[in-house]
C-alpha cells in the first residue's frame, strides 16, 4: 500500500513540475511580447553616443594602422 502512495506522489510531483514550466514558459511569451515606451530625447542621446563611438573607433582604427605601418 505504502509502495502506491510513493508513486502516486513522484507523478503528481511530476505533474506539479511540467505544469509549472508551462505555465512560465507562457507567461514569459507574454511578456517577451511587450513594448516600453522609452521618450524620444532617450533614444537620441543614445544615437548621438553610439555615432561618437563609431568616430572614436575610426580615429582608433586610423591610429592603429599607422603604427603598424611603422
Amino acid at each position: 500500500m505504502d509502495d502506491i502512495k510513493e508513486e502516486r506522489n513522484a507523478q503528481n510531483n511530476q505533474n506539479t513540475a511540467l505544469n509549472d514550466s508551462a505555465s512560465f514558459n507562457d507567461n514569459a511569451s507574454i511578456n517577451y511580447n511587450q513594448f516600453c515606451n522609452i521618450p524620444n530625447y532617450l533614444l537620441e542621446n543614445q544615437q548621438e553616443y553610439i555615432n561618437l563611438l563609431k568616430e572614436q573607433i575610426e580615429i582608433l582604427k586610423a591610429e592603429n594602422a599607422k603604427l603598424k605601418k611603422k
